[in-house]
């Protein structure tokens, strides 16, 4: 079940390697192995939005931000590494903290998300 972002000016603190989640891998929005661990949450809004997701994490974690329309890894609009900020329709979407993997390696931790819709 994804975290529910009701409000805008949410703050939430988690560590990947908590997650018990590996559901998306690879995102039509960008070839990178997101194969780690990952968090879910969802919003909606009844109105175009602008939203703005950043991610703080220390040195040696390497978590992603994914903006997804669908609860599908193809569904995906935008990625981005710390700060994504977009435009969004009335609707249900889906953003994705994923853990970034390389070579086998996974660079999970913690993370602080931050997102704001006006």
């Amino acid at each position: 079940c994804p975290f529910a972002i009701e409000e805008t000016g949410f703050v939430d603190t988690r560590n990947t390697l908590d997650a018990s989640d590996r559901e998306f891998d690879v995102y039509n929005c960008d070839d990178a192995d997101e194969s780690g661990p990952e968090f879910v949450y969802v919003f909606t809004t009844s109105e175009t939005v602008d939203v703005d997701i950043s991610v703080e994490c220390e040195d040696g974690v390497d978590v992603d931000i994914h903006l997804l329309e669908g609860d599908d890894p193809d569904a995906c609009l935008a990625r981005a590494h710390t700060d994504l900020s977009r435009e969004v329709s009335p609707g249900r979407y889906l953003v994705v903290i994923d853990s970034w993997a390389d070579d086998g390696e996974v660079f999970a931790g913690e993370y602080t998300l931050h997102f704001d819709m006006d």
